[in-house]
């Protein structure tokens, strides 16, 4: 059954330097620090129905070449959903080198409908106390006939994440057909400076698993370096690709990726606001974010939104967030400036995983509210305690426009 919401609209400040935000508080209830009676109410209705339940942290949603929406839901499923009806095909998964992982970042062969070949990232947690995680990257092929995934080969064999759960694991294939993929380094944080280690980088392959030989380090994978913990990537129609990545306790950041940049971390956090930074910055030609966010709201994945059904997300950033339980909207202007951020869905659905877009220009979005491998909830709730289970949720209509008009003075 689908719902609605109403959304409101509330101006603050921004300032990409000092971490002060301008941005419009587009929540089910107006929740933004500032006194209610400054709420704005004027903003969209939109339309939303739960398409999938009852699941488990479905990491990675992509909508296929073959117009299903596919989801890795994070516990050992993939998920085949049709977009006419929702009927779900949970695929037999062959092959695989141990019983218990998490399934991660997924993404399409541009020849997928001809190969069936698919590619995933597969995070095996620990197998004793004091051992570590570690990442694996494969290509793996689909058999319509039978519903099952096959594991044909492993492109990242053992990146170890120092038992993090939040190894990265993202990926995207570029115009030119390269694979890229993000891969994090939260505990031993100076190998996202070190060439030899690939944590902490973006890391770009042949769809064969071979090096390319353009990469910008001759005879690696690495792409760019100085990465803490990226979980958000997209590819721009101009080719350019941003993500968007975990802080320690400050400083989560939205990035362009430049080919053999280094984003600093963990020697620079943010933008090189201190005096220390900016001299390191200087030296090492450091890349500094578009856009942080202090206190941190766990951004968990980035999409740009172009399409006309959701006029008031029209050629905006979208990025989730996990700790925050929202959607921010970026809107950057000509000159790469995001000059404003709003606030999509503030608390209504807990924590919020991965986004999607069909070519319509329904959004979909899925919620991470339970623990891996356990029917146990995270400590944020969502407020519908319907949806305590982990769900998919299709955004497809706005009703109402005057968000457009307002957000753009």
């Amino acid at each position: 059954m689908s719902k609605s919401c109403t959304v409101y609209l509330l101006p603050c400040r921004f300032n990409t330097i000092l971490s002060l935000h301008i941005f419009f508080c587009i929540s089910l209830l107006p929740s933004c620090s500032q006194p209610e009676e400054e709420v704005k109410k004027s903003g969209p209705l939109f339309d939303y129905e739960v398409i999938a339940s009852d699941l488990m942290i479905p990491w990675n949603l992509e909508v296929g070449p073959d117009n299903y929406l596919w989801a890795t839901d994070q516990v050992k499923k993939v998920i085949r959903i049709s977009l006419r009806d929702y009927s779900q095909q949970v695929l037999e998964l062959q092959n695989f080198e141990r019983d218990s992982f998490y399934m991660m970042g997924m993404t399409f062969h541009p020849e997928f409908t001809e190969n069936g070949v698919v590619f995933l990232g597969i995070l095996y947690p620990p197998l004793s106390e004091g051992s570590t995680s570690y990442l694996d990257v494969i290509t793996a092929k689909y058999d319509g006939n039978t519903n099952t995934i096959t594991q044909t080969s492993v492109i990242i064999d053992s990146l170890h994440t120092m038992g993090s759960n939040n190894a990265g694991g993202r990926m995207i294939i570029t115009e030119d057909h390269k694979l890229l993929v993000v891969a994090s380094c939260e505990t031993e944080v100076m190998d996202a400076q070190d060439l030899s280690n690939l944590s902490g980088k973006t890391l770009r392959f042949n769809l064969d698993g071979s090096i390319p030989a353009d990469n910008p380090f001759k005879g690696s994978a690495i792409y760019t370096l100085g990465h803490r913990n990226p979980q958000g990537m997209i590819l721009m129609k101009d080719g350019s690709v941003y993500i968007s990545e975990h802080g320690p306790s400050t400083d989560d950041e939205f990035n362009k990726l430049e080919k053999g940049a280094n984003y600093g971390w963990p020697i620079v956090r943010g933008v090189c606001d201190s005096e220390q930074e900016r001299v390191t910055c200087d030296s090492m030609n450091i890349h500094e974010a578009l856009c942080f966010w202090t206190p941190t709201i766990a951004p968990s994945s980035l999409l740009y939104y172009d399409y006309p059904r959701l006029p008031a997300l029209k050629d905006k950033f979208l990025v989730s967030t996990l700790k925050e339980n929202d959607i921010r909207v970026l809107n950057m202007n000509e000159d790469g400036i995001v000059t404003k951020e709003a606030v999509l869905f503030d608390q209504n659905f807990g924590r919020i995983r991965d986004m999607a877009v069909d070519t319509s220009g329904n959004l979909y979005f899925s919620t991470a509210n339970i623990l891996p491998f356990t029917r146990n909830a995270y400590d944020h709730m969502p407020k519908d305690t319907t949806l305590r289970y982990d769900v998919i949720i299709k955004v497809f209509a706005q009703l109402t426009h005057e968000y457009e008009a307002a957000a753009s003075k």
